[in-house]
């Protein structure tokens, strides 16, 4: 009976500790997309899709992943895209005749470090 009891209390903690670092994370996710919603003049989402674009170089989204990510309609994800575009902060990639990919753009990383100072 002890080995199961502390079994199990080991377990919540590296339980408790996991969720502290994700909160931890997410917490820094959200500081970061507020600094940029603040001096940038963007809505909450686009602050929060350049801030993962700004975490990584490589990452690609379609307007699928952004409705489904932010609880939004495609209409809506593309119109936040759209004025992202306009700015040269996002750049939008054919993947096939209909679908599109959407990549950091060419004057994401001149943007970005100019907001972060």
């Amino acid at each position: 009976m002890g080995y199961f009891i502390q079994f199990h209390l080991e377990v919540l903690q590296k339980a408790f500790s996991d969720l502290r670092t994700y909160l931890q994370h997410k917490q820094d996710q959200q500081q970061q997309a507020a600094h940029l919603l603040h001096r940038g003049g963007l809505n909450p989402r686009q602050a929060q899709l350049l801030t993962l674009f700004a975490k990584n170089r490589e990452e690609m989204f379609t307007v699928r992943d952004l409705s489904q990510r932010f609880g939004i309609t495609p209409t809506t994800a593309k119109a936040d895209l759209v004025k992202l575009i306009d700015q040269g902060l996002v750049r939008e990639i054919p993947l096939n005749g209909v679908k599109r990919g959407y990549v950091r753009g060419e004057k994401f990383d001149s943007w970005y470090d100019e907001q972060r100072n």
